[in-house]
């Protein structure tokens, strides 16, 4: 094990986790009170604390200068130096807070909380600070939050229920917004994990859902999509890199589920990690394994795999 692998380790040990059992109350968000009834009295309140040196399903992300992990846990989310050290709580209480985006310039994370009674699309100051509630959907679901940087806005999963449900992906820009649809369902094919290229011109998803997913590129100049990937295997959860030279991606093979890297110019491929999280890709889920990403110089990625948060080199496939 590497002195990376134990100062992360040592980091997530460093979280003591504290969440109340009964007796709490929702957080007042204005404007919908109209819609929620009074909490029951539940009773005393309880708290159980406890520490621990794994996460599983842990979404991660890299802040753009190279310091800085945010991940999340238990509903919370964190940060920690990429170096090693202690984690700091960004988001702590009942809402559940999941899947951090650092913005591209670092300023400002972006994630999905249910704070409002229902996933919505939310910011906060990269401290932690000054949340703000970017989507306000009262019936349908939000997911996969990806910074697209022009705007730069928030491009997310929206899951459409009723009659006429299905997947779409959204635009939500950063300073808020109703949010635009990126395309007509007949061209992007029940999308997951959206990834937007450096120049936002392209935006690569998995399409065709669950155990059926292969990758895809849509161009948002002409309106189309081109498929990537085939095989009986899926593939799901592309994350392109900062150059927007390679695509990282997982892929469901004899009951494992790999890390995988193409070069977006050659269409060379090549396996990267042979085991990674195992994917939820039998069960469906938004993007069917938790967020990773590249390092900004593109010669790592950051990962959660066993429990822990790994960095590995897309060169060597080197763990640390």
């Amino acid at each position: 094990m590497s002195a990376l692998t134990l100062r992360l380790t040592t980091a997530l040990v460093l979280i003591v986790v504290g969440r109340p059992l009964s007796g709490l109350q929702p957080p007042t968000q204005p404007g919908d009170t109209s819609r929620r009834a009074a909490a029951p009295n539940l009773g005393p309140l309880r708290t159980i604390e406890f520490e621990t040196d794994e996460g599983t399903w842990t979404s991660v992300d890299v802040s753009p200068d190279g310091r800085t992990i945010v991940f999340d846990m238990l509903g919370d989310i964190y940060t920690v130096p990429i170096a090693g050290g202690e984690a700091r709580r960004l988001t702590s209480g009942l809402p559940w807070d999941d899947q951090p985006r650092f913005s591209p310039d670092g300023r400002r994370i972006a994630f999905i909380s249910d704070r409002d009674g229902m996933h919505n699309l939310w910011v906060m100051n990269a401290d932690g600070g000054a949340p703000r509630q970017l989507s306000r959907d009262r019936k349908n679901t939000i997911s996969s939050p990806a910074w697209i940087a022009d705007g730069p806005s928030v491009m997310v999963r929206k899951s459409v229920w009723g009659a006429q449900g299905g997947i779409e992906l959204w635009l939500y820009h950063g300073e808020g917004g109703s949010g635009v649809r990126l395309a007509e369902r007949a061209r992007i094919n029940v999308p997951s994990g959206p990834s937007p290229s450096p120049d936002a011109r392209y935006v690569y998803y998995a399409g065709g859902g669950g155990g059926g997913s292969q990758l895809y590129r849509f161009d948002r100049r002409i309106g189309t999509a081109a498929q990537l990937t085939a095989g009986a295997g899926p593939s799901f959860r592309p994350q392109v890199s900062p150059d927007g030279r390679l695509l990282a991606y997982a892929r469901r093979t004899d009951a494992r589920t790999e890390l995988w890297v193409r070069d977006l110019t050659t269409a060379d491929e090549r396996v990267l990690a042979p085991q990674v999280t195992r994917d939820a890709s039998e069960g469906g889920g938004p993007d069917l394994l938790p967020g990773y990403a590249f390092t900004p110089d593109g010669r790592s990625i950051v990962i959660a795999a066993g429990g822990k948060i790994h960095q590995i080199e897309v060169t060597s496939g080197a763990y640390s």
